[in-house]
Protein backbone atom coordinates (compact mmCIF):
# COMPACT_ATOMS: atom_id res chain seq x y z
CA UNK A 1 0.00 0.00 0.00
CA UNK A 2 1.60 3.34 -0.92
CA UNK A 3 1.96 6.64 0.89
CA UNK A 4 -1.24 8.50 1.55
CA UNK A 5 -2.29 11.49 -0.79
CA UNK A 6 -0.70 14.80 0.48
CA UNK A 7 -3.63 17.57 -0.58
CA UNK A 8 -3.87 21.11 -0.12
CA UNK A 9 -7.43 20.41 1.40
CA UNK A 10 -5.21 17.58 3.80
CA UNK A 11 -2.26 20.34 4.69
CA UNK A 12 -4.45 23.05 5.60
CA UNK A 13 -6.77 21.36 8.01
CA UNK A 14 -3.80 19.78 9.53
CA UNK A 15 -2.58 23.24 9.80
CA UNK A 16 -5.67 24.62 11.14
CA UNK A 17 -5.86 21.64 14.00
CA UNK A 18 -2.32 22.36 14.82
CA UNK A 19 -3.18 26.36 15.16
CA UNK A 20 -5.65 26.12 17.50
CA UNK A 21 -5.27 26.89 21.07
CA UNK A 22 -8.11 24.43 22.04
CA UNK A 23 -9.26 21.36 20.63
CA UNK A 24 -11.23 22.61 18.16
CA UNK A 25 -14.36 20.30 16.59
CA UNK A 26 -14.84 19.78 12.45
CA UNK A 27 -17.16 23.32 12.33
CA UNK A 28 -14.18 25.05 13.71
CA UNK A 29 -11.50 23.51 11.30
CA UNK A 30 -14.02 24.23 8.63
CA UNK A 31 -14.51 27.84 8.88
CA UNK A 32 -10.70 28.23 9.74
CA UNK A 33 -10.09 26.30 6.41
CA UNK A 34 -12.75 27.87 4.14
CA UNK A 35 -11.22 31.25 4.78
CA UNK A 36 -8.21 29.75 2.51
CA UNK A 37 -10.17 27.03 0.67
CA UNK A 38 -13.36 29.10 -0.15
CA UNK A 39 -14.89 25.79 -2.31
CA UNK A 40 -13.92 23.38 0.93
CA UNK A 41 -17.08 21.27 1.84
CA UNK A 42 -17.51 20.48 5.39
CA UNK A 43 -17.82 16.51 4.39
CA UNK A 44 -14.53 16.64 2.82
CA UNK A 45 -13.09 18.31 6.44
CA UNK A 46 -14.42 15.53 8.16
CA UNK A 47 -13.22 13.19 5.50
CA UNK A 48 -9.80 15.13 5.94
CA UNK A 49 -9.92 14.57 9.67
CA UNK A 50 -10.40 10.98 9.62
CA UNK A 51 -7.67 10.31 7.54
CA UNK A 52 -5.74 12.47 9.24
CA UNK A 53 -6.16 10.66 12.64
CA UNK A 54 -6.01 7.21 10.83
CA UNK A 55 -2.51 7.83 9.87
CA UNK A 56 -1.67 9.14 13.27
CA UNK A 57 -1.39 12.76 12.80
CA UNK A 58 -4.17 14.03 14.60
CA UNK A 59 -6.36 12.17 17.70
CA UNK A 60 -9.93 12.52 17.73
CA UNK A 61 -12.09 12.14 21.03
CA UNK A 62 -15.16 11.59 20.74
CA UNK A 63 -17.85 13.09 23.26
CA UNK A 64 -20.77 12.23 24.58
CA UNK A 65 -23.81 14.73 23.57
CA UNK A 66 -21.21 16.62 21.53
CA UNK A 67 -19.13 16.84 17.85
CA UNK A 68 -15.79 14.93 18.14
CA UNK A 69 -12.54 16.88 19.04
CA UNK A 70 -9.49 17.09 17.27
CA UNK A 71 -5.96 16.89 19.00
CA UNK A 72 -2.35 17.94 17.16
CA UNK A 73 -0.90 16.29 20.29
CA UNK A 74 -0.57 12.26 19.61
CA UNK A 75 1.97 11.53 22.62
CA UNK A 76 0.17 10.07 25.78
CA UNK A 77 -1.10 13.01 27.79
CA UNK A 78 -4.03 13.91 30.07
CA UNK A 79 -6.81 15.90 29.32
CA UNK A 80 -9.51 18.03 31.78
CA UNK A 81 -12.71 19.33 31.08
CA UNK A 82 -14.03 22.93 32.56
CA UNK A 83 -17.01 22.25 34.22
CA UNK A 84 -18.76 25.76 33.01
CA UNK A 85 -17.47 25.96 29.42
CA UNK A 86 -16.99 22.12 28.69
CA UNK A 87 -13.24 23.18 27.02
CA UNK A 88 -10.85 21.04 27.32
CA UNK A 89 -7.15 20.85 27.80
CA UNK A 90 -4.03 19.30 28.29
CA UNK A 91 -2.47 18.42 31.34
CA UNK A 92 1.25 19.35 31.09
CA UNK A 93 3.49 16.45 32.33
CA UNK A 94 4.42 15.85 36.04
CA UNK A 95 7.61 14.67 37.60
CA UNK A 96 6.99 13.29 40.99
CA UNK A 97 10.63 13.06 42.63
CA UNK A 98 10.50 10.22 45.57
Amino acid sequence: MGRPRQTKQKAAVLAAVRSASHHPDARWVYEKVSREIPNISLGTVYRVLASLSAEGLIREYSQAGGPSLYDPNVDDHIHIRCKVCGRISDVPPVTISA
